[in-house]
């Protein structure tokens, strides 16, 4: 039901169980954000919540100025959460956006009280409304909110700005439609789900390389058949590169390589170990089957000569190389590998793993830049 003279929609009709189903969504989310340090979920929560209550006070004929303010805040809140920075609920940055948050609460109810009604009505009434209701100043908002959060999300595509643009999208649907309370629970456990998988993702995944990482590795044994091979790649000299060139050369280095074993064939699959460290796992492969792969990985790190990317270079500029004390370099990293298989001498996936970082070993004292069968 399109409500046509700008009111929330009514409530009577949505069950006293999907009201109460709402506010114990809200309170798991801000209770997870609370704890995971994530201040901009616990903020949307609290804003979704706030406007879930007023609901009944509005949907009752109250004052349609408020349900107007309302209406434009909630979306510019919402950009400015996508664009700005975490935040831990309790904290001092926490305190000034909750102190903000009670100022919209108080301009609102400023607004939309009759006995000044000169404050806030030329500001909510200043532009007629458009086809279904909606003043233009609701859809104005609504459409620079929606624009920005998306620019943000493609610049920044993590689960926490996709998960604020989607329960956007929910909010939008509770304006015009009946049965409010679903699209706003349903928001907030968008919220939820995101902020779920961010955690997911600091846990799982390795900052700086973008490749799954130890935890998720330790999970890929658990899980892993009767037929493997685990290969550990480790960087030449590391160390004596990083102390020669600096800590964020040495960065870009990791990030180079990493994008290397990210292609790695014959169905292998990359993790970050750790430090200069890396593990490749080839599930349904035996480490003889898995050595020509890694052979040829180990050949295409040797063959490829690393640029690294100069604090003052641009990003759109990939070729461009770095000058180095004065001077044009080209970067040559090598890797030594050591792969093991699971066997009867090596049962267990930790066995395997030692096995592997045996032959590694065992690389690097034969010269480096070389793969090496497990025993």
């Amino acid at each position: 039901m399109i409500v046509a003279d700008w009111r929330w929609a009514p409530q009577a009709q949505v069950p006293e169980i999907v009201t109460r189903t709402g506010w114990g969504i809200a309170a798991l989310v801000f209770l997870l954000a609370w704890r995971f340090g994530r201040g901009r979920v616990a903020y949307a929560v609290v804003m979704l919540a706030a406007a879930g209550e007023s609901l009944r006070y509005l949907s009752a004929g109250a004052s349609t100025d408020e349900g107007t303010a309302l209406a434009v805040l909630l979306p510019v809140n919402f950009a400015v959460l996508a664009w700005t920075r975490d935040f831990r609920v309790w904290s001092v940055a926490g305190a000034l956006r909750w102190a903000v948050l009670a100022a919209q609460a108080g301009a609102v109810a400023t607004f939309a009280e009759p006995a000044r009604p000169a404050l806030g009505r030329p500001l909510l009434e200043a532009l007629p409304p458009v086809a279904g209701g909606l003043p233009q100043s609701v859809l104005l908002s609504l459409l620079v909110a929606l624009l920005a959060m998306a620019v943000r999300l493609r610049f920044r595509p993590e689960p926490i700005e996709a998960g604020l643009l989607v329960a956007l999208g929910a909010v939008v649907a509770a304006w015009t439609v009946s049965g409010t309370a679903y699209y706003l629970a349903a928001a907030m456990l968008v919220l939820g789900v995101a902020l779920v998988e961010s955690t997911f993702a600091l846990a799982f995944e390795d900052g700086l390389t973008g490749l799954p990482a130890r935890r998720a590795l330790e999970e890929t044994l658990r899980h892993l058949g009767r037929t493997y091979a685990v290969a550990m790649v480790d960087l030449d000299h590391f160390k004596k590169f990083n102390d020669r060139h600096g800590h964020e050369v040495g960065d870009q280095v990791l990030q180079m390589v990493a994008a290397k074993l990210s292609g790695v064939k014959g169905g292998g699959r990359a993790y970050r170990y750790g430090g200069e460290e890396f593990s490749v796992v080839f599930a349904g492969k035996g480490a003889h089957d898995a050595e020509p792969y890694l052979e040829e990985l180990r050949r295409s790190i040797a063959a490829a000569d690393f640029t690294v990317r100069s604090p003052a270079r641009p990003k759109e500029k990939p070729k461009a190389i770095l000058a180095l004390s004065g001077g044009i370099k080209k970067l040559k990293v090598t890797v030594s590998i050591g792969v093991a298989e699971r066997s009867e001498k090596n049962p267990q996936p930790d066995l395997v793993m030692k096995a592997a970082d045996k032959a590694l070993y065992r690389s690097k004292r034969a010269g480096r830049n070389r793969v090496t069968l497990g025993r």
